[in-house]
């Protein structure tokens, strides 16, 4: 039967339900369905006299009535902190890729010196390490995806990131959701993260660029760091020689403190270099079911 809005109210007089249908109906969470029987029930097809207070139209009765009820995910706060965990974590897992990246791209420029200065990112798939780049031939792509891939330890830091990508949206399924992901559910969400992750853009857009718009030169402060260079990564970490020079550019910021240097005064404070790495985590893409499919143009 269909009731109205007011209707509803008006019809579940409790005075005229007995107990026991009165507490089923407070188990309506658990229940996908609830028949409520009338102790003097209307013979089928009567109309109700109800006195609606709005305009809602008498109701159609049979002898009994079923009320279908939704339950109500309730907020699981312990699965969404795992979930935050999980987007943060990957700002470590990114530097741990850059790190172990960056020793095995050293020994790439010492046996193939032509490689220095050529293009290139690389994905995972399938928990392995696929490099994407139009500067290489075939050959020299594949051979430079044979150095990365022999590399364990960094092979282990992009498959921990694509990993807590995943967990992040498992965990955010259970906080707000609450319904069990099938295994095409989970296995969605591993191919959206090999597909979205480009591991040099990721560099780019959420470690270059967030750590220059934070030591932007300001107009009442000059900013260096312990050298007395402009604190800013402009190194491009497209090529092995690029990527190389933007770690050591890390590196040396972080060894040393952070200057401004008062233009009306000369007064200098020194401050340690913000963490570069933990806000990537936070600043990556995380997945949804519905998230925009990175092939696409």
């Amino acid at each position: 039967m269909t009731i109205g809005p007011t209707g509803l109210a008006s019809y579940l007089n409790l005075s005229q339900w007995t107990s026991t249908n009165v507490a089923a109906a407070g188990k309506a969470a658990s229940s996908s369905a609830i028949t409520l029987s009338d102790p003097n029930p209307a013979p089928a097809g009567a109309i109700i006299p109800i006195t609606p207070a709005d305009d809602t139209p008498p109701i159609q009765s049979s002898a009994d009535t079923t009320l279908t009820v939704t339950p109500v995910h309730e907020f699981d706060l312990d699965a969404w902190v795992a979930a935050l965990d999980a987007a943060w974590a990957r700002g470590r897992d990114l530097e741990s890729v850059s790190r172990n990246l960056q020793l095995t791209l050293k020994q790439v420029v010492l046996e193939r010196p032509d490689l220095a200065d050529k293009s290139f990112d690389f994905k995972t798939r399938d928990g392995l390490i696929q490099v994407v780049s139009s500067d290489m031939s075939p050959d020299d792509r594949q051979w430079l995806q044979d150095q990365l891939n022999a590399n364990g330890a960094l092979l282990n830091a992009t498959q921990n990131f694509h990993d807590h990508t995943v967990t992040n949206f498992i965990q955010n399924n259970k906080a707000f959701v609450g319904k069990a992901l099938s295994t095409a559910d989970v296995q969605a969400a591993s191919d959206w993260a090999d597909q979205q992750f480009s591991f040099m853009n990721l560099l780019s857009a959420d470690v270059a660029q967030p750590l220059n718009s934070n030591y932007r030169q300001s107009p009442g402060d000059i900013v260096t760091d312990s050298a007395g260079r402009k604190v800013e990564l402009t190194e491009n970490p497209h090529t092995a020689n690029g990527l190389i020079s933007f770690m050591d550019k890390i590196n040396e910021m972080q060894a040393g403190p952070i200057h401004y240097t008062s233009k009306k005064n000369g007064h200098v404070d020194r401050v340690l270099l913000n963490d570069p790495w933990e806000p990537a985590g936070w600043l990556a893409a995380t997945y949804w079911p519905g998230s925009p499919d990175p092939t696409d143009p």
